[in-house]
């Protein structure tokens, strides 16, 4: 299931979740031997990314756990600026720039 990703309030891309049950919960696969904290923080971005704000991490190893992740949307509101963006006099590439 395609779902938009958004980064300080622009879409930037679209992510493929395994499973996403009723809009509301997102389930990530794995088939690893143990469950690692790596895949519980892709998981946890995969939720701060969307709006969905339970998950479930599922590893169907030799010993099949899961872990239930939870991420408040009002922990994802997106942050200020710090700096505006500056012109350094930087002229971006063009693509038929690119291709000579």
């Amino acid at each position: 299931m395609p779902i938009p990703v958004r980064f300080r309030g622009e879409l930037v891309g679209v992510f493929r979740a395994d499973l996403v049950v009723n809009d509301v919960v997102l389930i990530e696969l794995k088939s690893y031997e143990a469950l690692v904290r790596e895949h519980e923080s892709q998981t946890l971005h995969y939720l701060r990314a969307t709006e969905i704000e339970v998950a479930l991490l599922m590893n169907f190893g030799p010993k099949p756990r899961f872990k239930r992740l939870v991420m408040d949307n009002g922990l994802k509101k997106p942050k200020e600026k710090s700096v505006s963006s500056v012109a350094i006099g930087v002229k971006p590439l063009v693509d038929a720039e690119v291709l000579s």
